[in-house]
């Protein structure tokens, strides 16, 4: 088993819980966008889905 570290290994990590560095809310409607026409083409808005998401 080796247990050196990987050469490129992880040197911080960046936790947004305000929402300065990236908007949580246009960013999770894009994906919802975007999951809904691939898998269910026939749904027309993901947009009562992602505030109903949010809300919880």
């Amino acid at each position: 088993m080796n247990l050196t570290p990987p050469r490129h290994s992880i040197q911080a990590v960046l936790f947004d819980l305000d929402n300065t560095i990236l908007d949580r809310t246009k960013t999770f409607g894009k994906f919802t966008d975007s999951l809904l026409q691939t898998y269910f083409p026939s749904f027309e808005s993901s947009r009562s889905l992602v505030r109903l998401y949010l809300r919880l």
